[in-house]
């Protein structure tokens, strides 16, 4: 085997975070951060299969639980996607402290979009890669609304997620609401690449467009053609993600 995994757990806001490193049995070339999706949780396979083929290629990479999902301390219903930036900058936090600092992001759908939040934040970022990732919070806003409407108007309900079925509160959403991601994306000057499929039934790829034509540094476009959102139709999916990440990790970061 030409990579190993380690548990680790980060002091978060809301308890511990759960964490697994992904790395090469050789020094790495740089350090990352995966975030998941709304409601996910960093053993996704998708996000399995990405960091390893990573790793197997020299990189880092560092996925982790945001607050009240998976192995996570905290309660997924009093958290919201502030506390998800929150989450990110103790992972980073915890990074540059005892490891390295990280040289690049990734994040998949909600979790994208966080990454892209915060990434001016961090001085040793050089690059951000989303997957699937909505260019403005407001469209989950409104698909919980679609969902479950109680939610706003009674002020919390249960939502089926695809994946489970979670209590989400109205703070949760109006957080989404209010947030200006457009804002963080025109102030951005990393460089950004952005993976989506037209055929993605979850987010239209107008999401990935308006990614790429916002941010103020060079952005790129990969068209994964037929893949769904959670990149479980066709496992060359996540291959190619892997392939591409890692050769443009190869040319762009330090």
């Amino acid at each position: 085997m030409d990579r190993r995994s380690t548990r680790i757990q980060i002091d978060g806001q809301k308890g511990k975070l759960a964490a697994i490193l992904d790395e090469p049995n050789s020094p790495p070339k740089s350090f990352g951060i995966f975030s998941h999706c709304f409601s996910c949780t960093k053993d996704l396979k998708a996000i399995v299969k990405i960091s390893r083929i990573l790793a197997s290629r020299g990189y880092a990479v560092l996925r982790f639980d945001f607050a009240g999902l998976g192995n996570s301390e905290g309660v997924f219903s009093d958290t919201s996607f502030l506390d998800n930036l929150e989450d990110i900058r103790s992972v980073v936090r915890f990074l540059e402290r005892e490891i390295a600092p990280p040289k690049f992001l990734i994040g998949h759908s909600l979790g994208g979009s966080a990454m892209l939040a915060t990434g001016m934040e961090f001085e040793s970022v050089e690059a951000i890669a989303v997957i699937a990732s909505p260019s403005d919070t407001s469209h989950l806003a409104n698909t919980i609304h679609c969902l479950n409407p109680e939610v706003e108007n009674s002020g919390e309900g249960m939502v089926n997620t695809g994946l489970y079925e979670y209590l989400i509160k109205k703070s949760t959403v109006d957080a989404l609401r209010s947030y200006d991601l457009p804002s963080k994306l025109s102030a951005l000057t990393k460089r950004v690449m952005a993976f989506h499929s037209p055929n993605d039934a979850t987010l239209g790829i107008e999401h990935a467009n308006a990614i790429v034509e916002q941010t103020a540094g060079h952005a790129s476009l990969i068209n994964l053609e037929s893949a769904n959102h959670l990149l479980t139709d066709n496992p060359k999916d996540c291959e190619l993600i892997g392939s591409v990440l890692s050769g443009w990790l190869d040319r762009y970061v330090s």
